[in-house]
């Protein structure tokens, strides 16, 4: 990449399941590492549910995922819901209207399940994230020069995590996180659940240009995922990372780390 820009391309770790909810998972996992099963909630595009129904499989416990969506839906059009049920997951469909009621229901009936909120956000999928860029940080002194960090803000778990390592150690660099659906309000709110201290936020920029159009592929996003490909051989995943990536183009960044947060199955949408 040009301009003093860097990749930090989580698609790869993982021969399968990469990216950030891999990663989160792991850190969940050490929050409570003796379960009888798992219980999330997602999209049809979600890479957190994705990963909750592998770690499932890899571990013989049973999963149970819902999905919220609109319409009725064929898991053939959707890579990562068509994965989860392979890994076999329970996948139970409703509408947003009436999500809140269903979920307790279903947490409920499942309640010797451990219950993960979407996307994995969790205090311990933070703090993995947190020591994660903390170990990059120390070991990279050109990395710690940066002054941006861009990457997709969903709940928010993640770009918290980078956050929290910069405000530790005190680096003057900017996590700048491109919300995929939520506005900035909703986004600082999610951060600040796990903030110890206003401090610990201070690094972090939102933009919510897509606020409300998750999915969303626009001519913009489309352009930036092939000119990214083109420069970098990493193909953005069209619902997320192609919005982090458009704004980078965008607004002609420089001197930044783009985090890839991988959700790399999307790809086959």
């Amino acid at each position: 990449m040009n301009s003093g820009n860097l990749l930090l391309d989580e698609g790869q770790n993982h021969s399968y399941v990469s990216g950030n909810k891999l990663r989160k998972f792991n850190g969940i996992l050490k929050e409570q590492p003796e379960v009888n099963g798992f219980i999330t909630l997602g999209s049809v595009f979600s890479s957190h549910c994705m990963t909750t129904a592998f770690y499932g499989a890899y571990l013989g416990k049973p999963v149970v995922l819902i999905i919220i969506a609109e319409s009725e839906v064929d898991e053939r059009d959707f890579p990562h819901l068509k994965a989860s049920i392979d890994f076999g997951a329970k996948v139970l469909f409703v509408k947003g209207a009436e999500a809140t009621a269903f979920i307790d229901e279903q947490k409920e009936r499942y309640k010797d399940y451990l219950w993960i909120p979407g996307g994995g956000h969790t205090p311990g999928a933070a703090a993995e994230y947190c020591a994660y860029f903390k170990s990059l940080f120390q070991a990279n002194e050109t990395l710690r020069s940066v002054g941006h960090i861009i990457l997709p803000y969903g709940t928010g778990t993640t770009a918290f995590g980078i956050c929290k390592a910069v405000s530790a150690l005190q680096l003057p660099t900017r996590v700048i996180g491109v919300s995929v659906a939520r506005d900035k309000e909703r986004c600082l709110q999610a951060a600040a659940e796990f903030a110890g201290s206003e401090t610990e936020l201070s690094p972090l920029e939102i933009v919510d240009d897509y606020a409300g159009r998750y999915h969303d592929r626009t001519p913009e996003t489309e352009a930036a995922r092939q000119w990214f490909f083109k420069e970098t051989s990493v193909l953005p995943d069209p619902i997320y990372n192609a919005k982090s990536i458009e704004y980078f183009y965008r607004k002609e960044m420089s001197n930044t780390l783009v985090v890839n947060t991988g959700g790399m199955l999307n790809n086959l949408l």
